[in-house]
């Protein structure tokens, strides 16, 4: 799993990505999302039904995009392109964070 650090107009965000060995109907390589706060807190990106959310991509820069995408319809423009995490993972989970955009899931 690769970890890439993505910031937006309203949020900076963790996207973990990583290949796809469980769903065959999905694509090679799937992303999930977390916004951290400035206290460190990460909050998961969920769908209105409360799971987490999830994009796929046939490559890693793919899932990565599609990701971005998905993000900057909920937090508004990239502010700053994608690097690796440098930071430490978020130690507590807050509470999840909805997206308004439908997600396919597996």
């Amino acid at each position: 799993m690769s970890c890439h650090e993505v910031v937006f107009a309203r949020a900076h965000c963790h996207v973990d990505v990583a290949p796809n060995y469980n769903e065959p109907a999905w694509p090679a390589f799937v992303a999930v999302m977390t916004a951290v706060d400035d206290d460190g807190l990460g909050h998961p990106i969920v769908t209105g039904d409360g799971s987490r959310a999830q994009v796929g991509g046939e490559s890693e820069d793919a899932a990565l995009n599609a990701a971005i995408v998905l993000l900057s319809a909920r937090f508004g423009a990239l502010a700053e392109y994608d690097h690796t995490c440098v930071e430490t993972r978020p130690v507590r989970e807050g509470s999840p964070i909805s997206v308004e955009v439908e997600v396919p899931r597996p």
